[in-house]
């Protein structure tokens, strides 16, 4: 038992003598270890309204569990600033989708007048949806293909 104590002491001196570098930096690299670089996202599935697609990128959350109940809320491709949700939680919870473009033209939601289709991780859906911009309202159709990896 008492050999474990330097042990744990040694292992602990070399942790931090590893770990850390001047005034708080981080270590030198030595240029041999892999550098790591976050790879896009591919699109998992699309969204049409009114002639309009815009290609889904889940990176919040993309989940079908059980009940059956989605959660997914990401962003367009190509436009971190346009946000695209689709929430199915019957008969209690949120049900809808919503595109809301980053460039301030029509926002597009849809509830009760969704038809969705949940199979697998795949989740579709059509119906109409409501646009407002500038407190102008339309109605168009719409359709939604996203499949969760």
């Amino acid at each position: 038992m008492n050999a474990i104590k330097p042990f744990a002491a040694l292992c602990a001196l070399a942790l931090v003598t590893a770990g850390c570098g001047k005034d708080g930096e981080a270590p030198a690299r030595s240029g041999t270890e892999p550098v790591f670089q976050a790879q896009p996202q591919a699109p998992v599935g699309h969204i049409e309204i009114d002639g309009q697609i815009w290609n889904v990128i889940t990176d919040v959350q993309c989940s079908v569990a059980p009940g059956p109940t989605v959660a997914i809320a990401g962003h367009a491709a190509g436009d971190e600033g346009t946000e695209i949700v689709v929430d199915f939680n019957l008969p209690n919870g949120p049900t809808g989708v919503s595109v809301v473009p980053s460039d301030g033209s029509t926002e597009w939601h849809a509830e009760s007048a969704m038809n969705f289709d949940i199979t697998g991780k795949t989740v579709k859906g059509t119906g109409y949806f409501a646009g407002s911009l500038r407190s102008s309202l339309r109605q168009a159709q719409g359709r939604f293909e996203i499949t969760c990896r």
